[in-house]
């Protein structure tokens, strides 16, 4: 991904909606991901790692069930940081419910956290 990202050939939009799908499916895990897009916000590559996660959350934000996959929080918390580097702005579809959510889960604190960077919906 790094290769890509430095080579302006990562297609965010694509790979964040196959990760998305793949979370949603249950095909990946969250926290099997987390750490490579934590490496890759870290490495520089935070609008690109932005660009992923916010065309990959909505999916598994919005599953159906209402549950959230186990090991989300991490992957949202990569997203804040990807977020804050960035200086992202906007919405993330489902972003806005799952931090309404009255649970103490870390999955609703971290979407509230992220909605605050980010800028709640108008």
């Amino acid at each position: 991904m790094k290769i890509l990202a430095v080579r302006g050939e990562l297609a965010a939009a694509d790979f964040g909606w196959a990760l998305g799908e793949s979370v949603r499916s249950g095909a990946v895990p969250p926290n099997r991901a987390t750490p490579a897009f934590e490496e890759l916000a870290l490495s520089g590559a935070h609008r690109e790692t932005w660009g992923i996660l916010a065309e990959a959350l909505p999916l598994p934000l919005r599953r159906p069930g209402g549950r959230a996959p186990h090991g989300l929080a991490g992957l949202l918390d990569v997203a804040v940081t990807a977020a804050v580097l960035s200086g992202a702005r906007g919405e993330v579809p489902g972003l806005a419910e799952a931090a309404a959510r009255k649970t103490t889960s870390r999955v609703s604190d971290m979407a509230r956290l992220l909605l605050d960077t980010i800028g709640a919906p108008e």
